[in-house]
């Protein structure tokens, strides 16, 4: 993980998020993180897809639920 985050434009934001989602496996929601961090959904899914577009985590849909996404973190 140290040397992705080397040379990147990871805000510190986003480290937490990053964090979080390796923390918890890829068993989180954005949901999850919206409350964990006490943000909108909306701020959580932008924050979400600059990180996926970085390569550092991967959103899926739930099968299980309509809206909520789980998040993994990319490990290659």
């Amino acid at each position: 993980m140290k040397k992705k985050l080397e040379g990147t434009n990871v805000t510190p934001a986003e480290i937490h998020y990053i964090l979080r989602i390796y923390v918890d496996n890829g068993n989180i929601t954005q949901r999850d993180l919206s409350e964990t961090f006490s943000v909108s959904e909306p701020v959580v899914a932008r924050t979400l897809k600059n990180l996926e577009n970085k390569g550092f985590v991967i959103r899926t849909k739930d099968p299980n639920i309509e809206q909520p996404r789980l998040i993994e973190g990319e490990d290659s």
